[in-house]
């Protein structure tokens, strides 16, 4: 899509104008030829297009889609809704604001996924940076990468990663917003930036969300004989809590530096528990916290060298942990203490006062160089250090020692080189890419009530090649093949000291990743499809018992699928979109290499996980309704999930099994903006229809829910 800026140059006078373009410095003579003298008239309407950024990274040869968060900044709406609707994404969550989120991309699943805050790692940074809490108005793009990861990211992700890149404005403002919602939700968020020189700059960022997430659920509460009956109840200990707060410094354009800038950063949560992990069994007084305290250093500089540019970052986080359980009380549905334990606690059968401390250092370095004109190499290195430990008496007392005081250490290296080039006068865009993996892990294992010394180093290489073929400007063709590889992450490999077993033995992940792409883009139709084949092995699964689980080495699979998405724009003030993304995870394990213990399921589709699902839009929006500097804007969106089984189809009658239904979610919002007084106002519904609604099986989602915002904006140029 291409950006189409108005310039209105006004000459009046005997004064001299001289237009400010966006011209190279080479072309000054071009600008000072638009000089005009003692003219008093006014010159047409000068239209100057360039790509936008989403446009120019769609045409790469990765497959990737960005989305532009700045269009939502005036509604209420989250990054997981606007994920949610975006072609081959899928989002499954297990409860209200706050619930963690599982993600699938073209069938590539968890931790397979890699997600990032400007190019920085999320996966070791603990509860208070999952992508779910990170505020819209924080960003200003997301990045959704299905299939070749560029080296840049230095990622060991399995065929899909998602960058979300923070707001960047090179000029003073102030963005403020509040926000109240069902079911006791309140969110509230500023964002600022200063320059007090033309290069230097302060800026801030922060947010405060809360939620009872007290929605009412259907479960079964036995009455006074002891016999279960279907009670509708509201959920009474589900709590979540959420601040973060960034401060930050930097400089851009100066002679040593585009972007040098430094940011601290502190963050908290506080979840509270309500239930097991079917929603059987009610909690009503376990809970987690997280805070998170660290910094990162970024720099990026072009040409240091001629054509030979330069970015990367440092970054330092702690992340300190607190689980507690250790009640003997028994609740039901409604709150009410029904019994009490002879020992432990509501969810571990030794019950938990668990804290846990953890070190985690990122650095990233990367060039790139022009070698020749249609020539580009470039090279990247990452590196990431953890270290964990943790203290537990509670548990301590009932084994007899403290697991959680032994240490673990986690180290890995990514590298990688690429080079990218043009052929066919520009028609034919190739990137190949070459990627080392290299990690070490150091932990214990728990193996007959005895804590066993584990260690082991793992080494392998992956490569890529993706190339994009333009038929015409508007018409081209995507191919790209992977041999991608993932590392065990500190969650696999060590637990999470509460009902995770550590397993660090564990060997990576692989995966040889097909994808081929057919893109339009034209002034009043955009349009995409997809066709992608995965072939994993070694897939690490949680394996799961009564009182614990644990990450193993189990399955074999192939993923096959295609996915479809369109946007049209009928009218100026009209925008449709639609997209439906299918995904047929099949089972390749025999018993030798997986413990299944029937060959019947080679073949089968890979049980509770959804394989069919769509979404559909329209956006009403519309300049000067109450006068020229307002905008109203009216937005309807559904979720269409298709129903599966939560264990294997080929297993018993399909009649009498389990399963989660079909869901179709409608959500409906209206904003208002006065461009002038610089304020918005919205309103946004979801579930309009009040379905019942499951991600996972019995685990039931908020009902129909309402939200207002208000939110004051102001900017001014630099001075």
């Amino acid at each position: 899509m291409l950006k189409s800026l108005a310039v209105i140059f006004l000459f009046a006078g005997s004064e001299t104008a001289i237009a400010q373009s966006s011209l190279p410095p080479n072309h000054v003579g071009q600008q000072e030829s638009l000089a005009v003298k003692d003219t008093a008239r006014q010159l047409q309407t000068v239209h100057i297009t360039a790509p936008s950024k989403e446009s120019q990274m769609q045409k790469s040869p990765q497959n990737i889609t960005v989305i532009n968060t700045r269009l939502y900044y005036k509604t209420n709406q989250s990054v997981l809704d606007i994920l949610r609707r975006t072609s081959g994404i899928k989002i499954r969550t297990n409860g209200g604001f706050g619930a963690k989120a599982d993600f699938y991309i073209n069938g590539i699943s968890g931790k397979q996924i890699k997600f990032f805050l400007d190019g920085v790692p999320l996966s070791a940074l603990g509860e208070t940076q999952g992508i779910n809490l990170i505020p819209l108005e924080q960003t200003s793009s997301i990045e959704i990468y299905k299939g070749v990861i560029p080296v840049f990211l230095g990622s060991d992700a399995l065929g899909g990663a998602i960058n979300m890149v923070s707001r960047n404005e090179n000029k003073n403002f102030l963005d403020i917003s509040t926000a109240i919602g069902s079911y006791g939700t309140t969110k509230s968020n500023i964002n600022a930036r200063k320059f007090l020189t033309q290069h230097y700059y302060l800026g801030i960022s922060g947010s405060y969300n809360r939620s009872a997430n007290d929605y009412r659920v259907s479960v079964e509460v036995p009455n006074e004989f002891g016999n279960p009956q279907t009670r509708n109840v509201r959920r009474f200990h589900n709590q979540f809590k959420f601040y973060n707060a960034k401060f930050q410094t930097g400089w851009i354009n100066t002679r040593w530096a585009d972007d040098l800038s430094v940011t601290g950063q502190l963050s908290h949560t506080y979840d509270q528990i309500q239930n097991n992990v079917i929603m059987t069994q009610p909690y009503g007084q376990a809970y987690n916290e997280d805070n998170l305290s660290g910094g990162v250093l970024h720099y990026k500089k072009r040409d240091v060298f001629k054509n030979v540019h330069i970015n990367g970052y440092g970054s330092f986080y702690r992340v300190k942990g607190f689980f507690a359980d250790t009640t003997l009380n028994v609740y039901n549905w409604e709150g009410k203490i029904v019994d009490r334990r002879a020992m432990g606690g509501e969810i571990s059968t030794s019950g938990n006062l668990l804290t846990s401390s953890s070190n985690v250092f990122n650095t990233q370095q990367s060039v790139s160089w022009q070698a020749v004109e249609h020539v580009i190499l470039s090279a990247s290195n990452t590196y990431q250090q953890y270290f964990r430990n943790g203290n537990d008496p509670f548990s301590s007392s009932f084994y007899g020692f403290d697991f959680y005081g032994n240490p673990q250490k986690m180290r890995k290296n990514v590298s990688g080189v690429s080079a990218e080039s043009k052929l066919l006068k520009g028609r034919l865009i190739n990137i190949t890419s070459l990627k080392f993996y290299n990690a070490s892990f150091g932990g214990n294992k728990l193996v007959d009530d005895a804590s066993i010394p584990i260690s082991q180093s793992i080494h392998k290489a992956g490569y890529n090649t993706a190339f994009t073929y333009f038929l015409k400007e508007q018409l081209f063709l995507k191919a790209s093949y992977e041999k991608a590889v993932r590392l065990p992450d500190e969650t696999e490999a060590f637990g999470d000291l509460m009902l995770l077993k550590p397993n660090p033995g564990l060997v990576p992940e692989l995966s040889d990743n097909f994808n081929f792409n057919v893109v339009l883009n034209s002034e009043f139709v955009d349009f995409e499809a997809t066709g992608f084949h995965r072939s994993i092995e070694n897939i690490i699964y949680l394996r799961s018992t009564q009182f614990s689980a644990q990450y193993q080495n189990l399955l074999k699979a192939n993923i096959t699928g295609f996915e479809f998405s369109t946007r049209i724009r009928p009218h100026k003030m009209v925008k449709v979109e639609s997209n439906l993304t299918f995904q047929d995870i099949r089972n390749q394990s025999t018993v030798e290499n997986a413990g299944i213990n029937n060959e019947r399921y080679m073949g089968a589709r890979l049980p509770n996980i959804p394989y069919l699902f769509a979404n559909a839009a329209i956006t009403f929006t519309k300049d000067n309704v109450l006068n020229k500097s307002s905008l109203i804007q009216f937005y309807w969106n559904c979720n269409y999930t298709n129903s599966y089984f939560l264990y294997w189809a080929v297993d018993g009658d399909k009649t009498l099994k389990n399963i989660i239904p079909t869901q179709f979610v409608n959500n409906l919002g209206l904003s208002l903006t006065h461009h002038k007084s610089g304020l918005s106002f919205s309103a946004d519904a979801s579930n309009i229809f009040n379905n019942m609604l499951y991600d996972n099986f019995k685990v039931q989602l908020p009902g129909r829910n309402y939200s207002l915002k208000l939110r004051y904006y102001i900017s001014k140029n630099r001075t």
